[in-house]
């Protein structure tokens, strides 16, 4: 995973991205504004502390974390979970453990990082995202 770290990663297309975002409980004008932003990921590390920092627009979010260590966060739907974090070779996943649970899978690649997202049971989305060039 190491190789991964500090690189950029931009959005480059989704698929179902709508039908996620109403099982997450958008409304239909949210799920529109959503689908104007360009967002950029980036996973960093110092010592045993990662961050996933992401930039969508003009503001900026930043996860930290330490693997497999629970987290209780409010995620940007509103959603109450305990999150952790695992890494399985060129894999980050991210479990959302709440009411619903959310597992975000992210896939990295010398030139992408893909992202599946998805409620047990429900749709998922997949995200492609290009490297930054430095």
């Amino acid at each position: 995973m190491e190789q991964f770290l500090n690189k950029k990663y931009k959005l480059d297309r989704t698929e179902n991205f709508e039908a996620m975002m109403k099982e997450m409980g958008f409304n239909s004008v949210m799920i529109k504004i959503a689908k104007t932003f360009t967002t950029v990921v980036q996973l960093t590390k110092k010592g045993d502390l990662y961050s996933l920092n992401s930039t969508i627009m003009l503001f900026s979010t930043s996860q930290k974390f330490k693997l497999g260590e629970g987290k209780n966060v409010t995620t940007s739907d509103g959603r109450k979970v305990v999150n952790i974090f695992e890494i399985e070779g060129n894999k980050l996943i991210e479990k959302q453990i709440g009411e619903k649970t959310l597992i975000i899978e992210r896939e990295y690649y010398e030139d992408q990082m893909i992202a599946r997202a998805g409620f047990e049971n429900g749709e998922v989305c997949t995200s492609w995202c290009k490297v930054v060039p430095s």
